[in-house]
């Protein structure tokens, strides 16, 4: 058992692995032999945190079975929350499994998050395990439940009230024609909880779309649910709108055919928030990975992605964070609607004065870019463009915008050298065309310098861009042609006449040769 509980340990865990993990359990459980009972595994499982107080970080180090971590203020757990998360998935398995009362490991769990004398690692146990259990058994029955979560919500932890809205929806989950309308009513009823009750929204929303039997369950209540969270699409908080988007964006995939064109409408808000929120909803739509609303996504993308055109900057860059997500996850979609999006995403590249403004801040004047985020976001399109649709992009108009971005802000600068890698791998002609404009660009970043008394991440900043330029001269050393030689040859001797460019070079140059021989 020591080694599935340090595998169920790891941080790593995820995926195929966790589920064969779960799946081992669960049989193993169901033999329930003398030799190993049910209680006894259940045991070696949450041990790990019951067994434990909050550590120093040097004894923490010391103790090989449990992974390193870093603390933050606030949360003090003694072990990784992912490391909580996944020991509550096994609990939960090998008690449904093992034939356990699971209305009483539940009681048994909520006591021990009720408790004050129990750490905060145990209370984020526990309500990491109600929700777990939840998901597959009616807790109506156990009535200390839902008073212990919602007193959770008090909890001075950020770890714990996240867990509480886990537990709470999972639990929803488990009964809906109970706690369902309860949930609505007080998220409409408590402001001063709205936040970790629309998280709890969340989290019921996001197992039903998940789970075929609850998806049906939830039918039912989900016009209820959409007025309820379209009450919140406008909200100051741009936390409680992001988690509105999640919702609005999960709860669309229960019923596609007829929340997506409900979703479509409010386009046309007058008020830029609720366009967000619509666009923001969409991204979490999109990155369902299940092809059966393809057509439906299709026919509607072209009214939402108009929105990297919109007035609103804001609207913009979350209009460009959403085409990102479906040039991720709907290439093939994306690849038709290519000629009429990359006008507008070209457009948003280009640095405008006019969203540049000055703050004074006692004698110095420091300039401040509001475009910034939005062309970051415009940038990330590109990358993602190149590696999932290269084939319908025109590469010679998509060079020009990657040569604009090599001179802009540090991260556009580094994404841009990374396209500039891929490009010569695949389109070396292309790089051919546009030489001198590209090592114009490189040599003022190899040339970028920080002031003395600059920061020391502002000393790494320009180190890591540096470095990464000289890699990007290294792969356009690759590209064939008398004009490359030539354009390249002064950029190279700059490089070779500085110590540190050259030295970057050389282990560069060392790299690319360990990977030609692996």
């Amino acid at each position: 058992m020591q080694s599935c509980l340090d595998l169920a340990l790891s941080q790593l865990l995820q995926g195929g692995a966790l589920q064969a993990l779960l799946d081992f359990l669960s049989a193993l459980s169901g033999y329930n032999h003398a030799s190993l009972p049910v209680d006894a595994i259940l045991q070696t499982f949450v041990n790990p945190v019951y067994a434990a107080e909050a550590p120093s970080e040097s004894a923490m180090d010391s103790d090989t079975r449990r992974p390193s971590r870093t603390y933050s203020d606030a949360d003090t757990f003694v072990l990784p929350k992912q490391a909580h998360h996944t020991l509550a998935q096994c609990v939960a398995c090998i008690g449904k499994s093992g034939g356990q009362d699971m209305i009483a490991l539940a009681s048994k769990f909520a006591a021990d998050v009720g408790n004050a004398a129990m750490s905060d690692s145990v209370r984020l146990l526990g309500l990491r395990i109600l929700g777990e259990i939840g998901r597959t058994t009616d807790l109506s029955a156990a009535t200390d439940v839902l008073p212990t979560i919602n007193n959770a919500f008090e909890s001075d932890t950020e770890g714990v009230k996240a867990a509480a809205s886990f537990a709470y929806g999972n639990a929803a989950a488990g009964n809906l024609k109970m706690y369902l309308p309860q949930l609505i009513q007080e998220i409409r009823s408590q402001p001063q909880k709205q936040y970790l009750l629309l998280m709890t929204m969340k989290e019921l929303i996001v197992f039903a779309a998940s789970d075929a039997e609850c998806t049906e369950n939830l039918r039912p209540y989900v016009e209820d649910i959409w007025a309820l969270l379209f009450e919140f699409c406008e909200s100051a908080e741009e936390g409680t709108r992001n988690i509105v988007a999640e919702c609005v964006g999960k709860l669309t995939l229960v019923d596609t055919t007829k929340l997506l064109p409900a979703l479509e409408e409010r386009l046309g808000s007058p008020s830029s928030l609720a366009r967000g929120t619509a666009i923001t909803a969409f991204k979490f739509t999109l990155s369902h990975q299940s092809n059966a609303n393809d057509e439906l996504l299709a026919a509607a993308m072209p009214k939402f992605f108009a929105l990297i055109g919109d007035e609103n900057l804001d609207v913009r860059r979350m209009a460009l964070v959403a085409f990102n997500s479906a040039a991720h996850n709907k290439a093939g979609i994306v690849r038709t609607l290519l000629p009429t999006v990359l006008p507008l995403l070209y457009t948003e590249t280009a640095v405008r004065k006019e969203l540049i403004r000055i703050v004074e801040m006692g004698p110095f004047k420091q300039p401040f870019d509001d475009g910034l985020d939005a062309r970051k976001s415009a940038f990330e399109c590109m990358h993602t463009l190149l590696e999932s649709c290269h084939e319908s992009l025109n590469m010679y108009e998509f060079l020009k915008h990657v040569i604009v971005g090599v001179v802009d802000q540090h991260d556009i600068q580094m994404l841009c050298h990374l396209m500039l890698m891929n490009i010569v791998a695949g389109h070396p002609e292309v790089i051919l065309s546009c030489v001198p404009d590209i090592v114009a660009g490189l040599t003022k970043n190899l040339l970028s310098k920080a002031k003395k008394n600059d920061i020391k991440q502002k000393h790494e900043k320009v180190a890591a861009l540096k470095k990464s330029a000289v890699k990007a001269v290294n792969a356009l050393m690759t590209a064939q042609g008398e004009e490359t030689n030539e354009a390249l040859n002064g950029i190279v001797k700059t490089i070779k006449a500085d110590a540190v460019l050259s030295q970057y070079l050389t282990e560069n140059l060392d790299e690319a040769d360990d990977a030609m021989k692996e």
